[in-house]
């Protein structure tokens, strides 16, 4: 899917020559590198393909703008392994420790021609600040580097985010068995922040992000989910209980969030700055492809709630007419109704191990409405865990899953 770079273009004015202004280029997007091979990672996709399926474009963010360092200053240079690859020395840095860059990709820009170069880092040591780099390049101190997925492997959960976009069965390609593969594409022509940038694709692939420490290694690493996807983790059916009471409540989802009439607006046209596609769907009629069964949630939402209540949303990211479709599909099913909420709370031993982003069964039919008792899924969307000498609970809020 192409994306559009905009460059500045003035017309010519008093018989001087022109410079650039709105010129709008077509060009591809940007390339996985070598981390999606890592490994022995397999999940249908290679360095130099495209990055299109929105949990890479999630995980290849995360990697190249939140876990980066920019604008290191190089102080010192040399060479090692024989001479025949490059060092240098960065005070900048902000970790002292050993080997906490190798791995990472090191950007370097020359100044002069505004080449840029990319190698990886061998070895660190901390002490000092060198990074080896794994061939030689011509720097000079002075010069500035970047580098970028640092620790990377180490802060995600690739099997979370393969879940989500594995070609052969994840849940953005084709893994609902839907037969559609999500495309997502980009040009981010203006200063955005990092935040915003996020909240927009998971607001657009419909996923949730989490960062949960490894048992293992007491690494926090991020983890993705589909929100309206995923087996069951375990059931939940033995909840504390105090003076006689289990320790479980359930509410719903606001009113204010039910909706009955929908605008959804995509294929963001960069030169008139506007979308310019639109998928509609209220009790009455849908956009062709949409259909009948999403008019009658609309209906039962009216029913239902008495309420009449517009939503209007503008995509960012998404291009592609199935992948709006889809989205705009589980949008409609998941704001037609209200969703329940439930507030539990169990002893440490037996739910410590559970984990925001699982997905959940509540049996406890005292409380939990018939048909929804030990069959609807919920999502942990908060874990707290409350010590005591004594008798130590983990307190979860749970959100009813649309699926």
């Amino acid at each position: 899917m192409p994306l559009y770079v905009k460059y500045k273009q003035e017309t010519v004015k008093n018989d001087k020559p022109p410079s650039l202004g709105s010129l709008y280029v077509p060009v591809q997007g940007k390339e996985f590198d070598t981390w999606v091979d890592a490994g022995s990672r397999d999940n249908g996709y290679d360095s130099g393909d495209l990055i299109e399926n929105p949990a890479y474009v999630i995980e290849d963010f995360l990697r190249s703008q939140i876990f980066a360092e920019f604008d290191v200053e190089i102080t010192a240079n040399g060479t090692w392994d024989s001479g025949t690859k490059t060092t240098i020395t960065c005070p900048d840095l902000l970790s002292s420790v050993d080997d906490y860059y190798n791995g990472a990709y090191v950007v370097h820009v020359r100044p002069a021609t505004g080449t840029a170069t990319q190698l990886t880092v061998s070895d660190y040591v901390g002490s000092t600040n060198v990074l080896s780099l794994s061939a030689a390049v011509t720097v000079a101190n002075g010069d500035y580097v970047y580098l970028w997925n640092i620790q990377g492997d180490n802060r995600i959960n690739i099997a979370s985010f393969d879940a989500v976009g594995n070609a052969t069965d994840g849940h953005r390609d084709d893994g609902g068995g839907t037969g559609v593969t999500w495309e997502f594409a980009r040009s981010v022509n203006a200063k955005l922040s990092s935040r915003m940038l996020l909240d927009q694709l998971l607001y657009e692939s419909h996923c949730m992000l989490v960062l949960n420490t490894d048992p293992d290694t007491g690494v926090g690493q991020y983890e993705l989910y589909a929100l309206e996807a995923g087996s069951s983790d375990g059931t939940l059916s033995t909840p504390l209980h105090r003076d006689g009471l289990p320790q479980i409540a359930v509410s719903l989802t606001d009113l204010a969030e039910v909706y009955t009439d929908f605008t959804f607006r995509y294929l963001y046209h960069y030169g008139k700055g506007s979308c310019v596609k639109t998928l509609f769907c209220n009790k009455n009629d849908s956009s062709t492809g949409i259909g009948s069964t999403y008019e009658t949630y609309c209906q039962n939402a009216i029913d239902n709630y008495k309420v009449n209540r517009k939503f209007h949303y503008e995509c960012s990211w998404i291009r592609d007419d199935d992948t709006a479709e889809e989205l705009f599909k589980l949008l409609i099913k998941m704001m037609t109704k209200q969703r329940l909420l439930i507030q539990y709370e169990g002893n440490i031993k037996d739910y410590i191990d559970y984990k925001v982003g699982n997905v959940v069964l509540v049996n406890y039919a005292d409380m939990i409405p018939t048909g929804v008792n030990n069959s609807t899924k919920f999502r942990i969307t908060q874990k707290t865990v409350v010590p005591k000498k004594k008798d130590g609970s983990v307190l979860f809020q749970l959100t009813e899953i649309v699926e």
